[in-house]
């Protein structure tokens, strides 16, 4: 039993990085599709 609770411990430790990793990801995309679309607005 106790190997199956260190199995999921480990995997929503894994989860929670890939999320946090998605969400950085995320930020920086739409932060260069604002940077676009107001350059494309000045024009």
């Amino acid at each position: 039993m106790s190997s199956v609770k260190n199995w999921l411990q480990s995997l929503i430790k894994s989860s929670t990085l890939i999320t946090e990793s998605g969400e950085v990801d995320r930020i920086k995309f739409f932060q260069t599709q604002r940077e676009i679309i107001e350059e494309i607005q000045v024009d």
